[in-house]
């Protein structure tokens, strides 16, 4: 019997992160898939968005969501899917990133299912699991050459893509705030926090560190490339310490570290 309840995100929990980072106002989009314009009835969907603000009135942000499903069916394939984004205006600094979410990519049930579905997976399985279970950045930070240019993209079904556009700010992010620890085991800790004063959603990733003391060398856990606010740590008999998270901008611009917290170890009783 496992000691605690284990928390793996669902594909469908980061769907509904990469539709956070669309904008609020729609716009036209066009897009083609193995040569024939995307329609109605198509398999392939497409929505695209821009972030309208008047606080910064020179930033431009972009979203193109693209949406490969053939409903409830268990139809499975790949297709072609060419967009063309035409920028009106004359944007500077503009550099885009891609994420992706399919089968393979941000899904840990197929880690589950290839470890043979066992009703409690080891340690080691759900780190890995854990490990595939944010969205993926197959491209980017990479720069917009063109005000208007065309992406080839291969699409499993079913699949998410999510292309993000961002110039660059002025300044580099804000510092994280609220951040807080939940011990969901004796060698794991949930950490969440906030990002309401970051005032960017152009993240390549959050650094989330660990040390030993409160004075001490702080090392980064975090593996892989974190764009939500929450993480889960996990090391046998060494979750105790202090941990602080900041922000890393498309340019690699770092924000203010989040003030630590300490996390105590807990000892977990089995039943």
């Amino acid at each position: 019997m496992p000691k605690t309840v284990q928390v793996i995100k669902k594909p469908v929990l980061n769907v509904m992160g990469l539709l956070s980072l669309m904008g609020n106002k729609q716009v036209y989009s066009s897009g083609s898939v193995d040569g024939k314009v995307i329609s109605n009835d198509s398999d392939v969907g497409i929505l695209a968005t821009i972030q309208s603000t008047t606080d910064s009135p020179n930033s431009f942000e972009m979203s193109v969501l693209v949406v490969n499903s053939a409903d409830t069916s268990n139809v499975t394939g790949q297709d072609n899917i060419k967009i063309t984004i035409k920028i009106q205006e004359n944007v500077k600094d503009l550099v885009y990133s891609v994420y992706l979410i399919d089968n393979y990519h941000g899904n840990p049930y197929h880690n589950w299912t290839t470890f043979g579905k066992p009703v409690f997976p080891s340690f080691e399985q759900l780190e890995t699991m854990r490990n595939n279970q944010e969205p993926v950045r197959i491209e980017g930070p990479k720069l917009v050459k063109s005000n208007q240019a065309i992406y080839n993209f291969v699409l499993q079904k079913p699949g998410v893509l999510l292309l993000h556009m961002c110039n660059k700010a002025t300044s580099s992010p804000d510092q994280v705030t609220g951040l807080r620890a939940l011990v969901i085991g004796p060698d794991d800790v949930l950490l969440v926090w906030k990002d309401s004063c970051v005032h960017s959603r152009c993240l390549k990733t959050y650094q989330v560190e660990k040390s030993d003391s409160s004075e001490g060398l702080f090392m980064q856990v975090n593996q892989f490339d974190l764009i939500f606010t929450t993480f889960v740590f996990s090391k046998k008999e060494y979750i105790h310490g202090y941990y602080r998270v900041r922000a890393v901008d498309y340019w690699s611009r770092v924000g203010e570290f989040s003030l630590p917290i300490e996390v105590k170890q807990q000892k977990i009783t089995s039943y």
